[in-house]
């Protein structure tokens, strides 16, 4: 896989109040945080003014979507080509990186009957995308998407900790109730969501749905933020975050 550089200034210099560095708070003592190397946490509230930062991301996912052929439609004859993706401005992203290198990530996108994009609402009819997000009236709800980890990162922890702290942004910063996700079933990410944030398929769509461009089929899942397993509880609540350049934001979860 090619090792592409971000401009440093896309995250060294901290120019924009819309992109925020989290670190580990207590690193040491939670086992499930611990790993080797320096992973910290970026998180890119919508709407950036880092273009070069979500350009840089579309790339970067394009590779790992690519994988080597499996997925050919990322590939134009002579290179990879880029995620290009207009939900990418008007979401939230956690990065995880290794010292100043992305390394995974996932987007976090606030929506509602009336969104006019959305992941779910290019798998199913506009109809059915009203149905389902009408099942969770009066809840906030967010969808989770474009989860990935760079192959050489993929450990159990490396991978429970993305999913935690996607939790941590859906609940502590968007102040959502739900998250709704279409997850791949080939690589078994539906079953992996299950185990560790209780993902549940949704009753409207217990079927996976065959997605050519992924060449895969993806489940829609579900997880209530208000009614999560005692073992999810437990992951979301070892993320414990701190922001350095905000005080403030320094607080614990609420489940």
């Amino acid at each position: 896989m090619a090792s592409y550089k971000v401009p440093k200034r896309a995250w060294d210099k901290r120019l924009t109040p819309d992109i925020r560095f989290l670190e580990m708070n207590n690193y040491n003592k939670h086992p499930i945080l611990k790993q080797q190397g320096n992973l910290n946490w970026m998180v890119v509230y919508p709407y950036t003014s880092e273009i070069e930062l979500l350009t840089y991301l579309m790339k970067l996912r394009g590779e790992v979507l690519y994988n080597n052929g499996e997925r050919p439609d990322f590939f134009n004859g002579s290179h990879v080509t880029a995620d290009d993706d207009s939900l990418d401005a008007p979401s939230y992203h956690l990065l995880m990186r290794d010292l100043n290198q992305i390394v995974g990530g996932v987007r976090i996108t606030l929506i509602n009957e009336d969104s006019q994009n959305s992941v779910l609402l290019q798998l199913l009819e506009k109809e059915d995308y009203k149905k389902l997000l009408a099942a969770y009236k009066n809840k906030n709800i967010v969808e989770a998407s474009r989860l990935f980890i760079l192959p050489e990162y993929r450990t159990p922890k490396n991978i429970i900790n993305l999913y935690s702290g996607a939790f941590f942004v859906a609940a502590q910063i968007v102040k959502a109730n739900i998250v709704l996700s279409a997850n791949g079933v080939k690589r078994k990410h539906d079953k992996m969501a299950a185990t560790i944030v209780g993902a549940e398929p949704v009753t409207a769509f217990p079927e996976p749905i065959q997605v050519l461009k992924y060449n895969d089929a993806v489940r829609i899942n579900c997880c209530n933020l208000d009614t999560l397993p005692p073992l999810t509880t437990k992951y979301v609540n070892s993320f414990m975050l701190t922001d350095p350049l905000n005080e403030a934001f320094q607080c614990k979860l609420r489940f």
